[in-house]
């Protein structure tokens, strides 16, 4: 599979890279980047993965939108109205969109779901977000996704913290009144994020047009399929 990668000098970028490099399923074929410009070689790829800034997610939609390539997101700091283009976009190729790539999260995802009717006739909750000093969106997509699966009218309060090195913690405490809960998720290397999003473009890629997201990846089945 050939893979043209938009954010490909950040960090995620060359998590990314390292991860093509071990799998023989894929090969990169080009990127973009400030410093790097390859638009020309999308022509030959099988799908585009885009870490990269919102602004490049605008330049990697409009050309796969040209030249109708499936396209793999995982930017935060979408616009409400920009993430409304890319499910009208959606119509048109199929586009796997998610804050967060681990397993984890969306097995974390799953079993807040399986509460979320339920915990504020019983206790409080609230969620914590640790990541690396230079992350610029605040709070993380990832805690922003989690806190609207909690409830999307009166959603959760979320504290923000950055400490230099950190990769990515996100917790969830449900206070009741003598006693705690607590849901924890912690990455410890970005490489669980780049070999999840590679497990996401074996699920989607040659699927017809369509929003995929990682609650239809984690299902029994499709992880069977692509183990």
């Amino acid at each position: 599979m050939n893979i043209f990668l938009f954010g490909i000098s950040g960090n995620m970028g060359k998590a990314i890279l390292q991860a093509i490099e071990s799998d023989p399923s894929f090969q990169l074929i080009g990127g973009y980047s400030r410093s790097q410009q390859q638009i020309d070689k999308i022509e030959s790829a099988d799908v585009i993965l885009d870490f990269s800034s919102p602004e490049g997610t605008r330049i990697a939609l409009k050309h796969a939108l040209e030249k109708r390539k499936p396209l793999l997101i995982g930017t935060t700091g979408l616009s409400h109205s920009f993430q409304e283009e890319i499910l009208e976009a959606t119509q048109k190729i199929p586009i796997f969109l998610s804050p967060n790539f681990t397993i984890g999260i969306a097995f974390c995802s799953k079993m807040i779901r399986a509460i979320a009717d339920e915990y504020s006739q019983f206790c409080s909750a609230e969620i914590t977000e640790i990541h690396h000093t230079k992350k610029k969106d605040s709070p993380s997509g990832t805690a922003l996704h989690l806190s609207r699966i909690l409830n999307k009218k009166n959603p959760p309060p979320i504290h923000s913290v950055r400490q230099e090195g950190a990769v990515g913690t996100h917790k969830l405490s449900f206070t009741f009144q003598q006693e705690k809960i607590e849901l924890k998720h912690e990455a410890f290397s970005r490489e669980v994020f780049a070999r999840g999003a590679l497990i996401a473009v074996k699920f989607f890629l040659n699927k017809p047009p369509a929003l995929y997201t990682m609650d239809q990846l984690i299902s029994k089945r499709n992880l069977v399929e692509i183990k």
